[in-house]
């Protein structure tokens, strides 16, 4: 969530609070909550009688911002309209009618959406026209700037390669990119985790140490790449040969997914600790086989000790699937029957949203 601050008159020093307390304790004398979107905050403090903050709920859109005040039985309460919006989604595609990329930020105050119905229509910000001469398919935020990844070779009028930033006011190029489509990103401690269908990342240029101009390294990546401290770098230490389509981090672990197979990276999907590399298996009892087969892997997302794997694939371990499966720790499950490909996975509120290609799911 988010530290949230609220300022207004008469807000008794709270007591004791966190969530439902004021409820569930009725000997507190003095109490105060804020909610978000009729939801309480994870955690609400008082600072004094005309300042509060609290720990916001996880949700997307424009939100009402009520805090209640109760003082010996007593509670009365005040909301403010659509005032905080919880969470920023950043759109990014091809241009309608032309080959240009775009990005674009919802909600907007004529877009607010809510945490149910996310923002349909989102509101391009000052800087983002006309951002890249090609599709635009990923974002993320890292470092206090905006990164997009795709088909594109400029941003702007500057020369990009796949892959750039842009912090509000100019474009950041990372080295000179990289020499193919980039499909995703991902934050992963002090790194950004990029990966798509390229097989080199460009170093960004020095000046050689014979004066005779500039120079720059070439990383040879294969298909996933972390650009840190200003330069790239192997995952893990290792060069990964194949195609990453997607990448989900949760909980301290990264997780991609593509078209790739190699020793602790098997079948098309693997996860990373921040120390070493582990595909993702079944336990010995139930088969022992790692990852998926017959397609691949387009989208992840993960919800406690589950992860969810969508793609075009048919088995999952050694569990017979179509095209979704979730993978415990343990044991892979089939997800009902879709009958085409998974493209994009999301978690709302503990339901799971699938995206794709398929019209129907069970025969429906």
């Amino acid at each position: 969530g988010t530290l949230l601050t609220i300022t207004g008159q008469y807000l008794e020093p709270l007591f004791a609070d966190t969530e439902d307390q004021c409820a569930a304790d009725p000997s507190a004398q003095f109490a105060v909550r804020a909610l978000i979107g009729g939801v309480p905050c994870r955690e609400t403090r008082s600072v004094d009688a005309s300042t509060v903050v609290c720990v916001t709920p996880e949700g997307v859109g424009m939100a009402d911002v009520t805090v209640e005040s109760t003082v010996y039985g007593t509670t009365r309460s005040g909301m403010l309209a659509s005032s905080f919006q919880r969470f920023a989604v950043v759109y990014g595609g091809v241009s309608s009618g032309s080959t240009g990329g775009f990005l674009a930020l919802g909600p907007s105050k004529d877009y607010p959406g809510s945490a149910v119905r996310p923002a349909a229509s989102a509101a391009t910000p000052a800087g983002f026209q006309n951002m890249a001469d090609r599709g635009v398919r990923a974002a993320a935020l890292f470092e206090q700037s905006l990164y997009m990844g795709g088909s594109f070779l400029r941003a702007g009028e500057v020369p990009v390669y796949h892959i750039a930033g842009f912090d509000g006011s100019r474009v950041q190029q990372l080295g000179t990119g990289v020499d193919g489509v980039v499909n995703t990103l991902s934050t992963f401690g002090a790194s950004l985790i990029v990966g798509g269908g390229f097989s080199k990342a460009y170093q960004p240029l020095v000046e050689s140490t014979d004066g005779s101009g500039q120079v720059g390294g070439v990383l040879e990546s294969g298909g996933l790449a972390a650009w840190e401290a200003g330069r790239w770098a192997l995952v893990g230490g290792e060069v990964l040969q194949g195609f990453v389509s997607c990448s989900f981090v949760a909980g301290g672990t990264l997780y991609i997914g593509g078209r790739f197979s190699a020793p602790s990276r098997e079948n098309n999907l693997a996860f990373f600790d921040g120390q070493k590399w582990s595909s993702v298996c079944e336990d010995p009892t139930a088969g022992g086989k790692c990852g998926v087969a017959g397609g691949e892997v387009h989208a992840l997302t993960a919800f406690g000790e589950d992860l969810y794997i969508g793609g075009s694939f048919t088995t999952a371990g050694s569990v017979p699937v179509q095209s979704l499966a979730r993978w415990d720790g343990h044991h892979f499950y089939r997800m009902g029957t879709f009958d085409s490909e998974v493209l994009a996975l999301a978690l709302i509120h503990g339901q799971l949203v699938a995206g794709g290609g398929f019209s129907t799911v069970d025969a429906q």
